[in-house]
């Protein structure tokens, strides 16, 4: 997309459509901070603070040809912008010297068309909607990394003879996400069997963070060549299925941990046991801002 442009629900909008933009508001919501009252005393007890969902305005000018060219118009933007519905869409933008943001929202309000009075003829409408996102983080272009398995190296062989070699270090199984927002960012992983064979015990390590996903309970998981095993880590979708949709939710270690990518620099790491060759896991993620 170009700057200005945007589109939802598989509408387009923005320069070279129908659909001009007049406004654009992500409005930022208050936080919201619980603080319960102090039993007997003055004040209260600082309690956890979250960001409340977000809600988005955006105002478009709809131009036609004529009156009946614009009717059709207005049915396709109600269309892609109906309410009642019970999923979140990607709202995108192309904020200009910035590239895309996103936020995944669905209408809760419309303003009515209303007839440009500046217009003699009926062939412009101003049209606004509200729209409300569960999830209050904006996002920026989506980013994808392919990993390989860790490898370890040959280590000391013995016996030893002089010189001694101790044995290289491993290799593959790691890369540097950068979150170049302000916010935390849940990635998807999504690992792939190897070339032949099976590949088990899979294990995804933030490393910066001190935590890791291991798939190493009750038997652990087996993925073999031809499978893909997905992980969503947000919290609002939070799954591991096989591309089947079979479950492995309970295969997660007691000590694993769910893990975002915080602002900056963070070190990620992928290993397992079994075949190793040809097994891939692709980490896809988005910058965030609040």
């Amino acid at each position: 997309m170009a700057d200005y442009q945007g589109s939802y629900n598989g509408l387009s909008f923005g320069p070279g459509t129908s659909y001009g933009v007049r406004s654009i508001r992500w409005w930022r919501r208050a936080t919201n901070i619980n603080t319960p009252p102090l039993p007997r005393y003055h004040g209260g007890i600082v309690g956890a603070s979250y960001e409340t969902p977000r809600q988005v305005e955006v105002e478009f000018v709809v131009v036609a040809d004529t009156a009946a060219e614009l009717v059709d118009l207005i049915d396709d933007l109600y269309a892609a912008f109906q309410p009642h519905v019970d999923t979140e869409s990607p709202l995108v933008w192309e904020a200009p010297g910035v590239g895309e943001r996103l936020v995944y929202c669905r209408p809760i309000d419309d303003s009515g068309g209303r007839w440009d009075k500046t217009v003699t003829a009926a062939t412009m409408m101003v049209v606004g909607f509200r729209l409300l996102a569960s999830d209050p983080a904006i996002y920026g272009d989506e980013q994808s990394t392919v990993l390989t398995p860790y490898t370890s190296a040959d280590g000391f062989t013995w016996p030893a003879v002089w010189p001694i070699v101790w044995g290289a270090g491993g290799a593959g199984g790691g890369f540097t996400a950068t979150n170049s927002g302000e916010w935390e960012t849940w990635p998807t992983i999504t690992i792939t069997g190897p070339t032949a064979g099976t590949l088990s015990d899979p294990i995804v390590q933030n490393v910066t963070a001190g935590t890791e996903l291991a798939l190493i309970e009750n038997g652990g998981v087996e993925i073999t060549s031809g499978q893909t095993l997905i992980i969503e880590t947000h919290p609002a979708v939070r799954t591991i299925e096989f591309s089947t949709g079979a479950s492995r939710r309970g295969r997660l270690s007691a000590g694993s941990e769910w893990w975002p990518l915080q602002p900056g620099e963070s070190e990620i790491r992928f290993r397992g046991s079994g075949t190793t060759t040809g097994a891939t896991c692709t980490i896809t993620y988005r910058s965030a801002w609040i």
